[in-house]
C-alpha cells in the first residue's frame, strides 16, 4: 500500500496513486491499451508474439493493442519501466481531479481503496456462486461481459439479483473513474 502521508500533487503523486490502483490495467477504467511498434519498442518486442493483438491480418506493425485486463499486471505492473505510452499517459477522472487539486491525495487514495474493496466483495460473491477463484483484478471484465449479455428484462433482473455488489462497483467507477 502507498503511504499517503507523503503524497502531494505532482508527478510523484500521480505515480503513487496509479501504482496503488491499477483499475486501468485490470479493465475497469478502459478495455484496451494501444501499443505502438515504434514508441513502445521494448514492450512491443517483448510481447509481440504473446499478448499483443491486431486486426490488420497479422501485421502488428500497423495497429496493435493489448486487451485488458493486462496479462503483465499482477497487483503491480511487471513492465512499468517500459509500459506503453498509452498506459503512461492515461488519466482517469480521479487522477485528473487530483492533479488540479480538486481532490486531495488522502481522499483520492480512500476512493481507490473503496473501489478495490468493492471489487474484493464482488469477487467473493462471484466465486461463491461459481466455484471459481477469480481475484479483484480479474472479476470486473468477467461480470461486465455477463452484464452486457443480459439483454432482456428477465436476464437483467436475474443478473442484478445474483450480483448486487456489481451495482456498487459500477456506481463508484462511474462517479470517480469514468470521464
Amino acid at each position: 500500500m502507498v503511504n499517503t502521508s507523503s503524497i502531494n500533487q505532482g508527478p510523484t503523486t500521480a505515480s503513487a496513486l496509479c501504482q496503488s490502483c491499477g483499475l486501468c490495467c485490470t479493465g475497469v477504467a478502459c478495455s484496451v491499451a494501444i501499443v505502438s511498434p515504434t514508441q513502445d519498442k521494448t514492450f512491443f518486442d517483448l510481447y509481440a508474439d504473446s499478448i499483443i493483438v491486431s486486426d490488420d491480418h497479422g501485421n502488428k506493425r500497423k495497429k496493435a493493442w493489448i486487451n485488458l485486463p493486462c496479462p503483465v499486471f499482477d497487483g503491480n505492473c511487471s513492465a512499468y519501466e517500459f509500459r506503453p505510452v498509452d498506459c503512461k499517459t492515461f488519466q482517469c477522472a480521479l487522477l485528473e481531479k487530483l492533479m488540479v487539486g480538486a481532490v486531495d491525495p488522502v481522499s483520492a487514495k480512500s476512493i481507490v481503496d473503496s473501489i478495490l474493496g468493492a471489487l474484493d466483495k464482488l469477487a467473493v460473491q462471484y466465486n461463491a456462486l461459481n466455484e471459481q477463484c477469480l481475484t479483484r483484478d480479474e472479476i470486473f471484465p468477467v461480470l461486465n461481459k455477463l452484464h452486457r449479455g443480459a439483454v432482456d428484462k428477465a436476464s437483467q433482473s436475474a443478473f442484478w439479483r445474483t450480483y448486487p455488489q456489481y451495482l456498487s462497483v459500477r456506481y463508484l467507477i462511474e462517479k470517480h473513474i469514468d470521464k
